[in-house]
């Protein structure tokens, strides 16, 4: 990449840009979904047996998926646009302190 060859890449070099990136999709507000997609597929089993079928663990898992990059977008984009706020109240946040730009993050 041309920015990273001229030094000025959005992502300084004290942390990885895969931490940087785990920082920026808050993986604690994934329990939520983690939790409930496959609570509510064993409710709508019948039996215990029909809830561990091969489909419905495979239709937990396709569910999930998308769930979970959903969630990772709206956080993200809270970010994005919630800079200043996050700033005073959640400087720890990769844009808010520095370590990810607003251009590297809507690229990202």
């Amino acid at each position: 990449r041309e920015d990273v060859a001229l030094g000025t890449s959005p992502l300084p070099k004290t942390q990885s840009f895969f931490a940087t990136l785990w920082d920026f999709s808050r993986p604690h507000t994934l329990i939520g979904s983690a939790l409930c997609i496959p609570a509510l597929h064993y409710f709508a089993a019948p039996t215990l047996q029909a809830a561990v079928a091969p489909t419905v663990l495979w239709s937990c898992l396709t569910a999930c998926l998308p769930a979970f990059l959903i969630n990772i977008y709206i956080t993200g984009l809270n970010q994005i646009t919630d800079v200043a706020i996050d700033k005073v109240n959640k400087p720890y946040l990769p844009i808010a302190s520095g370590a990810l730009s607003v251009r590297a993050a809507i690229v990202t």
